[in-house]
């Protein structure tokens, strides 16, 4: 309902004039703290977050818009490498305590039991007890891709039907569905069948990011509605985060000093009302 309001606070004020957003995402920050101040049950301000997704999704532009401070995940663009290491950024703002890990790109060869195991240990690794939420980040512009689901589905073999319980979809790419006149809830209509199955065991929990606008206000908008969506997810899981079966966490030739970078740790910062760390392992 809060984000609701905000919204149409937001709708109405562009119609107004589009030059008052600062007023507007003030008016934003009283709303989410309003908010923020009744999610307490659970823990649910401390927030543990995964990124999942092939290279070239968006999954590192992701990371950086809801950190919402300087970048801490490196993009790549055009034919440059991936991410090649799990690195860790952590925030507070208000009133979330985050924790974010950005992931290597998943790919088909990756897909073995044995390669998904442990990449499910390394996230655990960074995020005790456990990642409250796995977003899986797909272009909205481009068809989605064969390879995805099946990652998607090796991570439910891997994890069991816990792993759907703890999913949120992230489609990057909204620039360009605002130019092309349309809006994800069309696509979906004639998405093909792997994404429709993929909705249906994510329970329609999806979302559009545009890490490419330049308003801070709609910045502030669409990162402050998936804080509230994760929030309310944990609290729906009563708290319990992700859980790691214990067949996978007794996984032999796993070692957990095989990342490509040594641990890097950036001192406290401030930056626009928001301290920051990040770690790189």
């Amino acid at each position: 309902m809060l984000s609701n309001l905000a919204e149409g606070v937001l709708e109405n004020q562009r119609v107004v004039n589009n030059d008052r957003h600062i007023g507007v995402a003030s008016l934003l920050d009283i709303v989410i703290d309003l908010h923020n101040a009744n999610v307490n049950s659970y823990g649910a301000k401390s927030l543990r977050v995964v990124l999942l997704g092939s290279s070239g999704s968006g999954k590192s532009a992701t990371g950086n818009s809801i950190l919402c401070t300087k970048p801490e995940f490196k993009v790549h663009t055009g034919l440059a490498t991936g991410t090649k290491s799990c690195g860790k950024a952590t925030a507070s703002s208000r009133g979330f305590d985050l924790e974010i890990v950005d992931t290597p790109g998943i790919s088909p060869k990756d897909g073995d039991r044995h390669g998904l195991s442990k990449d499910v240990q390394k996230w655990f690794s960074k995020l005790d007890p456990g990642p409250d939420v796995v977003l899986l980040v797909a272009k909205a512009n481009e068809r989605f891709k064969d390879e995805d689901y099946k990652a998607f589905q090796g991570f439910q073999r891997v994890i069991g039907d816990d792993f759907n319980k703890h999913v949120i979809i992230i489609f990057t790419g909204g620039d360009e569905l605002t130019k092309k006149r349309t809006t994800i809830d069309d696509d979906i209509k004639s998405a093909p069948a792997l994404l429709q199955n993929l909705l249906t065991a994510a329970k329609n929990r999806y979302m559009v990011f545009d890490n490419k606008t330049t308003s801070a206000t709609e910045k502030l908008l669409q990162r402050n509605r998936l804080l509230q969506e994760i929030a309310t997810l944990k609290e729906k899981n009563k708290g319990q985060p992700l859980q790691m079966s214990k067949k996978i966490a007794t996984e032999k030739n796993y070692d957990t000093t095989t990342e490509e970078s040594p641990v890097r740790v950036q001192p406290a910062q401030q930056s626009h009302g928001h301290s920051w760390r990040c770690v790189v392992i």
